[in-house]
């Protein structure tokens, strides 16, 4: 029998989730684009209250006011489902994507809350994903006070026109309510150099962003201070008990540096597209197998093809 879960109505709520088993879900920028515009989209749909977000190469968290375990399900239900159906279809596979549930903890009073903020915000560190957690853009600090922290601020009225049109049709779906599936990202993003590739990053965080940094400015009161308190705790006292997720993305990091010498961006398309140039593949496979430690390491393991998704053939969209 499944133990009912703790649920502090008045206050706030960790939720955290990892893939099936444990393979690498958020591969690239678009599989991360798709799930955040999907759970924002959502959250207004589902009236809920997000304080801090963070999404990692093979989990989530969100620390947020869910009203009840009821609505709190139903979200977080609908977010993963729909997000595993849309990931089905772009990656040719079928079968579960998230394990079957998720964890969660209440917070029932201020200093929980805060360290939970921190814990959440500091994930990429430990996790190898960056050295501050204020660099790594998924946990979406450095967007508390700006627009475009990663990008040459967008400036609509000398904007060339191609990126005007697109601001506007990222505006539009957000105010229709739509999240950006794959083909919406995979246009907007056609034809893009680098500058302007990620200033669209940024605009669709900026446009989508529900997260609720009134919580966190309230304790810390600058995006700066935040950043110095994060730095500072980065040791046990806030590797909370409830989250098991002990993942250390250091080879995967080797990887993608191997695969840019190599002119491949792994932040950009899959080893198993269908776009890929496969003679490219083979000698970024045989690079990575060489220089890795252990040198046995199965790279398959970064994409969502482990022991559980190798048993079962792709199903065709």
């Amino acid at each position: 029998m499944t133990p009912k879960r703790k649920f502090n109505r008045k206050g706030y709520q960790h939720v955290f989730q990892i893939s099936v088993d444990r393979g690498i879900i958020f591969y690239t920028d678009a599989d991360v684009i798709v799930f955040f515009t999907l759970l924002c989209s959502y959250s207004i749909k589902y009236h809920i209250r997000i304080a801090s977000l963070c999404i990692m190469k093979n989990h989530f968290h969100i620390l947020g006011h869910f009203g009840s375990p009821e609505n709190m399900e139903l979200f977080i239900n609908a977010v993963c489902s729909t997000f595993a159906r849309l990931y089905n279809v772009r990656y040719q596979r079928r079968g579960k994507l998230f394990k079957k549930s998720f964890g969660s903890a209440p917070k029932y009073n201020e200093s929980d809350i805060y360290d939970c903020m921190i814990y959440i915000g500091n994930n990429p560190v430990p996790k190898k994903a960056a050295e501050h957690a204020i660099e790594y853009r998924w946990n979406f600090l450095a967007y508390m006070d700006s627009k475009s922290p990663f990008s040459d601020a967008f400036d609509f009225a000398s904007a060339p026109d191609m990126m005007r049109i697109k601001y506007r049709e990222i505006e539009k779906a957000h105010g229709l309510g739509r999240y950006i599936d794959y083909s919406f990202f995979s246009a907007l993003t056609s034809g893009m150099n680098e500058k302007q590739y990620q200033q669209i990053l940024d605009m669709i965080v900026s446009v989508y962003n529900v997260i609720d940094y009134r919580v966190m400015l309230s304790k810390w009161p600058s995006k700066e201070s935040v950043s110095e308190i994060l730095d500072l705790v980065k040791g046990s006292e806030y590797d909370l008990t409830e989250d098991g997720s002990q993942e250390d993305y250091k080879d995967y990091d080797r990887m993608n540096y191997i695969a840019s010498k190599a002119g491949f961006d792994l932040s950009r398309i899959r080893f198993d597209s269908e776009d890929v140039d496969t003679s490219l593949v083979d000698r970024v496979r045989k690079n990575c197998i060489y220089n890795l430690n252990p040198p046995s390491l199965e790279l398959d393991k970064y994409f969502h093809t482990g022991e559980f998704s190798r048993t079962l053939p792709p199903k065709k969209p």
